[in-house]
C-alpha cells in the first residue's frame, strides 16, 4: 500500500520495527509465536496464523469499517505482519519502487494493477502458496518495460 500499487484484493504488509527477535526463546520463529499468541486476544484482528517461509510472518484479519466492508473482499482486510530484524528489505523494496522504478516507469503503475488482478482471479497472487509476490510482479514488469524501452530507443536511432 506504501508504493500505491495495491489492488482491491491486496492485503496489507506490516513490518514490526524495534522487536529484537534475537533474545527471544526460539529467535524469530519464537518472537513471532509470542505476537501471534498476544493478538488472538485483540478484538480488532482475527486467526492469526503462523507461516513458515523465507521471511517467516504471520497471517491475520482485520475487520474493515462498514464504509469499506462492500468491497469484495467479505468485510475484513488481509494483513502479513513480520519483524524487523535488520535484515529484512520490505521496507528498502517499498522505497525503491516508489522512488525510483515508478517516476521512471510510467506504465508500470498500470501494468503491475493488470497482472496483479489477473493472477489474483487465477490463484496465484500470493507466494507462501506458490503464487507471485507482489515485489516480483513489480520488478518482472520493471524489467519488461526497460527492455521495450531500450528497443523502442534502438529503433528511433537506426531510423
Amino acid at each position: 500500500w506504501a508504493a500505491g500499487l495495491q489492488a482491491h484484493h491486496s492485503d496489507v504488509d506490516l513490518l514490526v520495527r524495534g522487536a529484537e527477535p534475537g533474545s527471544c526463546a526460539g529467535g524469530m520463529v519464537g518472537a513471532l509465536r509470542e505476537l501471534a499468541a498476544l493478538l488472538e486476544g485483540e478484538e480488532w484482528i482475527s486467526q492469526p496464523t503462523l507461516v513458515s517461509a523465507r521471511v517467516p510472518l504471520i497471517k491475520a484479519f482485520a475487520p474493515l469499517p462498514p464504509h469499506l466492508a462492500p468491497l469484495p473482499r467479505s468485510g475484513r482486510l488481509a494483513l502479513d505482519i513480520s519483524l524487523d530484524d535488520g535484515g529484512h528489505a520490505g521496507a528498502s523494496s517499498t522505497a525503491f519502487t516508489k522512488d525510483v522504478l515508478l517516476p521512471s516507469l510510467p506504465a508500470l503503475r498500470p501494468l503491475v494493477l493488470v497482472l496483479k488482478s489477473l493472477l489474483a482471479s487465477r490463484g496465484l497472487s500470493d507466494g507462501y502458496t506458490g503464487g507471485l509476490t507482489g515485489y516480483a510482479i513489480v520488478l518482472m514488469a520493471a524489467a519488461v518495460l526497460q527492455h521495450h524501452e531500450a528497443s523502442l530507443g534502438r529503433e528511433r536511432s537506426l531510423g
